[in-house]
């Protein structure tokens, strides 16, 4: 999969539409039905998204959403569904006041040259939302596309939605939001440096600056957690992954991803890892001193160690690698 910028290039395409945040079962099916079509009538798929989230663009920063996925890893999950090419269109207060007509023409017809347009039941665009899904059917018989409307993705007693997922990942509930995501939740990005503090307690981590996070900085998800690693090695690793803000060194509300991994001491500094979250084993406190907060590790990790040896705990996620030269197709 390519990203995509104006001005497009002319070719007939299967757009999918919607915001993608977190790529739950809902969003695959749609996903999924947009690359057969285009497969199977040799065209190309086209995920369309937007930026900022309508909900962030709408609402006041304090009550910005928390963000499921970072843009690596909406790519990379839509990318999985089979997608040739991702749109993302800026999301402004021009385009907030465009009328589902003006959306229509100016976006699907005349930039995307859309054959076949896949939306899920509960679609509004236009401004102020006020067409639906059948308005953009009948948009389309008159612009020359056809309209695919998705049917409710039913998960549990109700339907999957980004908001179901984000709930429960900061509910700490890991095994509802794979129900909801068909794989563990998962975080992806470059290895970077830190400020070593883990080293020097004998716990030495791979740092990574890849939380999502709300307009404020807070992530959709907060504590210790047993995880398996992807991406260092041929079979997953094991380890205990933190995000804090580290408040027994800092007073800085920047969060941090930070993993121990088991039995593992090369230097991965610019590589890629994913991080799959398994269960979480407690909040996030804040400690005395280095003492109390080695002692809390040394738990976390004998409490981690022991749900990963469960032998139906087993990684979710098929092989992954992500070099940066893959990278910069993407970026």
């Amino acid at each position: 999969m390519i990203r995509i910028f104006e001005p497009f290039e002319t070719k007939k395409r299967c757009v999918a539409i919607g915001n993608f945040d977190g790529v739950h079962l809902g969003h695959q099916t749609l996903l999924k039905a947009a690359a057969f079509k285009a497969q199977a009538e040799g065209l190309t798929s086209t995920a369309v998204t937007f930026e900022p989230h309508p909900k962030e663009f709408f609402r006041p920063w304090t009550q910005a959403l928390a963000r499921v996925n970072n843009a690596l890893d909406k790519f990379l999950d839509i990318e999985a569904c089979g997608i040739d090419e991702l749109a993302t269109f800026k999301f402004d207060i021009d385009f907030s006041k465009l009328s589902p007509e003006a959306f229509v023409e100016d976006y699907l017809v005349n930039k995307l040259h859309a054959e076949h347009v896949f939306v899920g039941d509960d679609f509004h665009f236009g401004a102020k939302g006020v067409a639906n899904a059948q308005a953009l059917a009948e948009l389309g018989a008159r612009f020359g596309f056809q309209v695919h409307v998705a049917p409710t993705c039913i998960v549990g007693d109700d339907r999957a939605s980004s908001t179901r997922l984000r709930q429960a990942l900061q509910a700490g509930d890991m095994d509802a939001a794979r129900d909801l995501l068909g794989v563990r939740y998962h975080i992806t990005g470059e290895i970077v440096h830190g400020a070593e503090l883990g080293r020097t307690i004998g716990f030495p981590t791979i740092n990574m600056d890849a939380l999502p996070v709300n307009a404020d900085g807070f992530p959709v998800l907060e504590g210790v957690y047993a995880v398996f690693v992807h991406g260092l090695a041929e079979e997953p690793l094991r380890g205990v992954a933190s995000i804090t803000t580290r408040p027994t060194v800092t007073e800085a509300k920047k969060y941090l991803l930070e993993t121990h991994i088991f039995e593992y001491t090369k230097d991965c500094y610019g590589a890629f890892a994913r991080i799959e979250f398994v269960r979480k084993i407690r909040n996030a406190d804040k400690f005395d001193d280095l003492s109390a907060l080695t002692r809390a590790i040394t738990n976390d990790a004998l409490t981690a160690k022991q749900m990963l040896e469960d032998p139906s705990t087993t990684p979710s996620i098929t092989r992954f690698t992500l070099s940066k030269d893959a990278l910069k197709t993407i970026f």
